[in-house]
């Protein structure tokens, strides 16, 4: 398992930012490598009840449907990466919404 956040950074203003492909694209790479992997990523929504968490304070965690890899692969690496990463950002404004 490896946790990256796709926005590049940790922001506290409780807004999808815009997403970076390098998660799309080390998933696809780890994907297509030789091994038998069946990689997936799990779209995970934090949201903290103060704007800056201090101890104490509540935390709700939401969970996406997982997105598998393997169903983004096809043609460049580049469009496909661009795939996966729509694809996230679109589960984590469902996430959101919730």
């Amino acid at each position: 398992m490896l946790v990256i956040f796709p926005e590049g950074g940790i922001y506290n203003d409780r807004q999808i930012h815009p997403l970076k492909r390098g998660v799309a694209l080390i998933a696809l790479q780890a994907e297509t490598d030789k091994s038998e992997r069946k990689v997936k990523i799990l779209p995970v929504g934090i949201r903290y009840s103060e704007p800056i968490p201090q101890w104490g304070t509540e935390v709700t965690v939401d969970i996406g449907s997982p997105l598998t890899v393997a169903d983004y692969l096809g043609g460049s690496l580049r469009k496909s990466s661009q795939k996966l990463t729509l694809a996230l950002k679109e589960s984590l404004e469902q996430i959101y919404e919730s």
